[in-house]
C-alpha cells in the first residue's frame, strides 16, 4: 500500500533521495532489515576517505554501526509487540547539517516511514549521505528503503508543510522557539504526535584543580574536545556550551583559566577563521548584553575568536542571550549546588571535566530535577542519542500492540 503524491502544481518540492510514492505501513521495532540498512550506510561512510573532513558525518557513521544499534536494542523490552506509528514528517534545523540523519534513523528504528525536509541551504554532508543512501539501496534486499524514505527540500510554504503534516502520524520539529511555535499551528492529522526540539541552553563545568594536573599533551586533547563541542557549528547547536563554570578559587583558578584558554586559543586560531558576519553578530549581542544590564565583572577578547564575559552572579537572564561564534559567559564557584540559581527547563546539556560521575549524580535530587536533560563529558556535547531533550525518541515514535 502506498500514499499518492497530490501536491499542487505550484509546490516546488525537490526529492533528494527516495520517493513520495512510498510504503505507509509501519514495521517492527528495531527490525533486522533496518539495522542492516543503517549498518551498510555506516560501512560506506567509514570506508570513504573523502568524508573524513566532515566530522559530524563520520560520527553518524560510527553511531549507526550494527554493534552500537544492537546495544541500543538491548535497552528495550523485547517481550512487547511494538511497531512504528506509521508515517513521520521531520523538519530539520537549518544550522546543524547532519541532525536530519539522526532524526531519520530514530524513526526508522522505531518502525516508521519518513519524509524529511532538510534545509534549503545545500550542505555537502546532506548531499554525500543521500548519495550513500542511493548506493546502499541498490542492494535488492535494501531497495525497500527507497520507498520508506523521502528526503526533500522546498522553500517556505504553509500549504506544502500542511500537506505532509496531514499524512503524518508524528512530526519531529527541530528549530528555534519561533519555528516550533509556527509549525505547531499548521494542522496535522487527528492522531498525530508532535515531538518538538526547540531552543535550549547548555553549559560546561571544569575543575580548576584537575586542569592544572594535566600535562600539555593531555590538555591539548581536552582543548580539542572542547573545540568540537563549540566551534564545529559556530556554537549554534543547542548542546554547545555558552556558559563556562569553574569550580575553584584564588590563584589556582586564575592559573587554570590561563592554562586552558591558551590551549583552546591555539586550536581556534589554527582551525576557525572568523568571518565578518560573525564579528557583526557578536557586536550586536554585546550591545544586547549591555542593554539588559547583566551582572558583568569583566570582558576580554582574544582576537575576536574568543570572548570572555565574567559574571558576578548567575542569573537565568543569560539564557536569553544568543552568544555564538566563541562568546562565553564565565562564572566561578566552590560548590556546584550554587548552579541552582541558573537551572530551569530550558537548560539542556551540561558537559564536565574533572568530576566523577557519582559526584554529579548526587546532585540530581537537589538540583537537576528543575532542568537539564543530559550530563556528558567534554567532547560529547554533539553526540546525539535515542534519548534527546528528555524524550526516548524511538519509544515515542512507536506503539505497543496489547495481546492478551
Amino acid at each position: 500500500m502506498t500514499h499518492s503524491n497530490r501536491l499542487s502544481k505550484e509546490a516546488d518540492v525537490k526529492v533528494i533521495f527516495g520517493s513520495l510514492e512510498k510504503l505507509s505501513e509501519p514495521s517492527r521495532f528495531f527490525e533486522e532489515t533496518t539495522i542492516t540498512f543503517l549498518d551498510k550506510v555506516s560501512q560506506s561512510i567509514l570506508s570513504d576517505q573523502s568524508i573524513r573532513e566532515y566530522g559530524d558525518l563520520v560520527s553518524f557513521g560510527y553511531w549507526c554501526r550494527r554493534s552500537n544499534l544492537n546495544n541500543l536494542k538491548l535497552n528495550y523490552n523485547e517481550s512487547q509487540l511494538r511497531v512504528g506509528l506509521g508515517e513521520t514528517f521531520h523538519i530539520a534545523p537549518s544550522n546543524v547539517p547532519i541532525n536530519f540523519a539522526f532524526s531519520l534513523a530514530f524513526a526508522l528504528l522505531a518502525g516508521n516511514t519518513c519524509t524529511v525536509r532538510v534545509p534549503t541551504r545545500e550542505f555537502p554532508q546532506v548531499e554525500k549521505l543521500c548519495k550513500i543512501f542511493e548506493i546502499v539501496t541498490e542492494d535488492p534486499v535494501l531497495k525497500e528503503f527507497r520507498y520508506r524514505i523521502a528526503i526533500i527540500r522546498y522553500p517556505h510554504s504553509d500549504e506544502t508543510t500542511q500537506y505532509f503534516s496531514t499524512l503524518a502520524n508524528a512530526r519531529l520539529i527541530w528549530g528555534g522557539d519561533e519555528t516550533v511555535q509556527y509549525i505547531r499551528k499548521i494542522p496535522s492529522s487527528m492522531r498525530s504526535l508532535d515531538l518538538t526540539f526547540s531552543d535550549r541552553y547548555s553549559l560546561a563545568i571544569f575543575s580548576a584543580k584537575h586542569i592544572l594536573q594535566l600535562e600539555e599533551r593531555e590538555l591539548k586533547i581536552l582543548g580539542g574536545a572542547f573545540y568540537n563541542d563549540v566551534y564545529l557549528f559556530d556554537q549554534n547547536a543547542c548542546s554547545s556550551p555558552r556558559l563556562i563554570v569553574w569550580n575553584g578559587e584564588g590563584s589556582e583558578l586564575v592559573e587554570a583559566q590561563k592554562y586552558f584558554w591558551r590551549i583552546v586559543g591555539d586550536i581556534v586560531h589554527e582551525k576557525y577563521p572568523i568571518q565578518a558576519s560573525h564579528t557583526s553578530a557578536k557586536f550586536l549581542e554585546l550591545c544586547n548584553i549591555a542593554i539588559n544590564d547583566l551582572p558583568i565583572i569583566n570582558w576580554k577578547r582574544d582576537e575576536n575568536q574568543i570572548e570572555h564575559i565574567t559574571l558576578k552572579n548567575l542569573t537565568p537572564k543569560i539564557i536569553d542571550v544568543e552568544n555564538r561564534f566563541g562568546m562565553f559567559f564565565e562564572y566561578s564557584l566552590t560548590n556546584l549546588r550554587d548552579l541552582a540559581d541558573l537551572i530551569e527547563p530550558k537548560v539542556q546539556t551540561i558537559t564536565y571535566y574533572g568530576f566523577e560521575k557519582g559526584d554529579l549524580v548526587g546532585l540530581v535530587p537537589e538540583l537537576f530535577l528543575k532542568g537539564v536533560d543530559r550530563v556528558v563529558p567534554v567532547g560529547q556535547a554533539l553526540n546525539i542519542g535515542p534519548i534527546w531533550d528528555g524524550y526516548d525518541v524511538p519509544l515515542m515514535l512507536s506503539r505497543i500492540i496489547d495481546v492478551q
